[in-house]
């Protein structure tokens, strides 16, 4: 039976790309109920790409979606165009998009009716129901769930292209100041719930249509440390702030991570709670049968200084005074086995005076041990492999060196009892001097981008 991993390793597969979208109601404001395929469409899909750890650690970082369509017939105009697709619907900003990319396979049953499964989704879709195909798949093929936002302009190549960004856009426009229910016990996770729960005066959540219009598609870790800074709508830490930048410095204080998952379902959640292993890479001199030859080019590897600290320090209280610090710090000694004398006092610095001293203290020692570390990052670019999110954990085998299918006489030494080997054991030299030469070793996946033009697949990854 086929499965995802058969389709990617195989020589030709069949591949599908979706595009949808839910327009509001101009009456109501609502998003319609049913997804609307516009694939048909699209002239060029474009790059999803979403990484951690690129500009501060634990901050995703989320690239914009650019998707161009064919215009002849009107369909991308303005909502007022009787043409346009959006006619009777509020304007195209903030209009949902859901992008679904994978595999298929068609199959003929001994029954005579043919079946079709999608990979990722590995649903079967009944030959008898193909006017039902939206209904029919999971969201397991979701590989971008983002909203209209940005210039949307035309030209006398009747071409539109649609700026799509992540729905996390949505508290980066939205005043912290505005939202209703603060008090002296806010948690973290309360807050999160709190913006979860939001609602307009007419009592309409304000948030959750973004999110499937249900509390499912909201997963919030429990947390337990109060923040007396967030006990009004006028305190200093709110009163200038938007909902998002609260969102991120809650997270940072609790060595959480915050976004927004392939399927659009928000995730506010400790980041080794993520790490499962995923998916195995193989690239020069593997010959692996279950997952097969994926690895196109490596482009980097090596140890990543950049993100060695021998020193963090957090500043948890606007004062600069001794208190207002805590700081985690390798032992600075004249010697060879001295990680700060070797790469130097390298520090970082965090503020965020949502902590107390007793949150920084734990934070600080948390976030040392993490970046005190030396670890090699891989970047690589592979075949289509659409299931793969941030935090996944993936292994790589590579060789870079020669690789010979001829005679191997002569390359080996036997083995005998005084070498504490068994004699007539062949026993090989281990590889020497390849470039990069590593089997089954262990990453965690901090970006990925998916090319739906190109249907490849770029990844940077660091060792675990």
């Amino acid at each position: 039976m086929s499965t995802i991993n058969t389709l990617i390793k195989a020589g030709s597969s069949e591949v599908f790309r979706t595009i949808e979208i839910k327009r509001r109601d101009a009456t109501t404001g609502l998003f319609e109920p049913e997804w609307q395929d516009i694939s048909a469409d699209v002239k060029k899909w474009g790059v999803i790409k979403s990484e951690i750890d690129a500009i501060r650690l634990n901050k995703f970082k989320f690239a914009n979606m650019k998707t161009t369509f064919i215009n002849d017939t009107g369909k991308y105009n303005e909502e007022s165009d009787p043409a346009s697709f959006w006619f009777g619907f509020l304007p195209q900003q903030r209009t949902l998009v859901r992008f679904k990319a994978g595999f298929f396979k068609d199959t003929l049953t001994a029954d005579g009716i043919w079946q079709r499964n999608r990979f990722p989704d590995s649903t079967v879709w009944d030959g008898s129901s193909w006017d039902q195909e939206s209904s029919q798949w999971d969201n397991n093929s979701t590989t971008f769930v983002g909203m209209v936002s940005g210039d949307i302009l035309g030209s006398d190549s009747n071409q539109i292209t649609l700026n799509i960004r992540p729905t996390v856009q949505i508290f980066r426009d939205y005043a912290a100041k505005n939202l209703t229910a603060y008090d002296s016990s806010m948690t973290a996770s309360k807050f999160m719930e709190m913006v979860r729960d939001h609602q307009d005066v007419n009592g309409n959540y304000i948030f959750r249509p973004f999110f499937g219009d249900t509390t499912t598609e909201w997963e919030i870790s429990n947390t337990t440390a109060i923040y007396p800074d967030l006990n009004t709508s006028t305190a200093n830490d709110v009163v200038d702030s938007n909902v998002w930048k609260i969102i991120e410095k809650l997270a940072e204080a609790e060595n959480h991570v915050v976004y927004t998952n392939k399927n659009g379902k928000f995730i506010f959640k400790n980041k080794d709670d993520l790490t499962t292993t995923a998916f195995e890479f193989h690239g020069l001199n593997s010959l692996d049968t279950q997952f097969g030859h994926t690895i196109k080019k490596i482009s980097s590897y090596g140890p990543k200084i950049s993100k060695l600290y021998t020193r963090v320090e957090i500043q948890h209280n606007e004062a600069s005074t001794s208190t207002s610090f805590e700081v985690r710090e390798a032992t600075l000694t004249v010697s060879a086995n001295s990680t700060a004398w070797i790469y130097g006092q390298k520090t970082l610095s965090i503020k965020n005076f949502f902590m107390d001293a007793t949150l920084a203290e734990s934070l600080a020692t948390s976030i040392f041990n993490e970046v005190s570390a030396l670890k090699n990052e891989i970047k690589f670019s592979s075949s289509f492999v659409p299931q793969l999110d941030v935090l996944d954990r993936a292994t790589i085998t590579y060789n870079s060196g020669e690789f010979s299918y001829g005679s191997l006489w002569d390359l080996n030494n036997w083995g005998d009892t005084t070498s504490g080997i068994d004699s007539g054991d062949l026993v090989w030299n281990d590889a020497q001097g390849d470039a990069l030469d590593f089997t089954d070793k262990e990453f965690k996946i901090l970006s990925y981008e998916i090319d739906l033009d190109k249907l490849e697949s770029r990844f940077i990854a660091r060792e675990v």
